[in-house]
């Protein structure tokens, strides 16, 4: 064979050779590193599973595991930094009704419109709560605070405290045991007429709020309460 043709024949497998090598690169995606290291290319190459798969992106680099780790902590952040309690008040801003978080329990303060204290009794029932018992001095300074900084001109509010069971024994209806505190402003309780036998907080003249019993069928605002966040309170959607 004469020089000149075994010449261009190497010429010929050269560019050949430069043409496959770019169909290589180009399907693959790693054309750049090609072109400026084909030897470290070549053993990448040689070397790299599938870049499909999920442990590796696009360029068939690996992923790093801590993506998802830092992922999962941001996830849970808001548990570590504001407590499980935190949690569950965000919730409960979705729900259907407006709740109020006050002493570890959700109220709703029934303030748009008027109910004798049976109504008031089934409103909180249709709502999955149970209208308003006080179990402690705690809870009590509680509602009332609320009461003056967000709703000062409601004069009376019912609870579910009754003595239409046996006159003088006041219980809370939604739970069914005896008042174990009480906040009566004297002479208060006094069945006035014979015919009080429901226990609302009443607004006194200097804007203080006590216990009082009352007519159950009188017309006033009232609180429902939930013990613990179920279904109703969380944001469902």
């Amino acid at each position: 064979m004469n020089r000149p043709y075994s010449k261009m024949c190497q010429i010929n497998t050269t560019k050949y050779m430069s043409v496959i090598l770019l169909m290589l690169c180009l399907s693959v995606g790693a054309f750049s590193e090609c072109v400026h290291d084909k030897p470290q290319w070549f053993m990448q190459f040689s070397l790299r599973e599938n870049p499909n798969s999920s442990k590796y992106n696009q360029r068939g680099k690996p992923i790093n595991d801590e993506v998802s780790t830092n992922q999962k902590y941001n996830e849970l952040q808001p548990v570590y930094e504001h407590g499980l309690e935190e949690m569950i008040n965000e919730d409960v801003k979705h729900s259907p009704l407006p709740l109020v978080l006050l002493e570890g329990k959700h109220y709703y303060f029934g303030t748009y419109f008027k109910a004798n204290y049976f109504q008031a009794l089934q409103f909180c029932a249709d709502h999955g709560m149970s209208l308003l018992s006080i179990e402690s001095k705690s809870e009590n300074d509680a509602i009332i605070k609320h009461l003056k900084q967000k709703h000062g001109k409601i004069d009376h509010v019912w609870t579910s405290g009754t003595d239409l069971g046996l006159e003088g024994e006041f219980v809370w209806l939604s739970t069914g045991k005896h008042l174990n505190f009480t906040y009566f402003s004297a002479p208060q309780p006094d069945n006035a007429g014979k015919i009080e036998h429901c226990l609302e907080i009443w607004k006194l003249k200097d804007a203080n709020y006590v216990w009082n019993d009352i007519v159950c069928s009188n017309p006033y605002n009232f609180i429902c309460e939930l013990k613990e966040c179920s279904n109703f309170c969380t944001n469902s959607q």
